[in-house]
């Protein structure tokens, strides 16, 4: 089940590749936690940010919620780009963002 990858509401949203996420957050200063879209403490963002962030290569899947804290921190339209690398597993746990342990 696909679930938002900012506040992990279930469901499929927005699709945001990448790029446009890290242009968002490094020249744009798009925090999730400064809203309340994610209960982290308040230090997670700068751990997110340069860890999440900064290393991911595939879409992003924003909810319609979080897309609208989003959207002004995007350059134009989101675009998805497709997964750029990927390891896929038979096993669903092991294809689940390494918060998402729990679910």
């Amino acid at each position: 089940m696909a679930v938002c990858d900012i506040c992990s509401r279930p469901g499929v949203g927005a699709s945001i590749g990448a790029e446009d996420m890290r242009r968002s957050v490094f020249k744009r200063g798009f925090n999730p936690f400064a809203p309340g879209l994610n209960q982290k403490p308040a230090g997670y963002y700068d751990f997110w940010k340069k860890t999440i962030v900064a290393q991911d290569t595939s879409d992003w899947n924003i909810c319609s919620n979080c897309m609208s804290k989003l959207r002004p921190y995007l350059e134009g339209a989101p675009k998805p780009t497709g997964v750029t690398e990927s390891i896929i597993s038979t096993n669903p746990m092991e294809n689940k963002k390494w918060w998402q342990f729990w679910k």
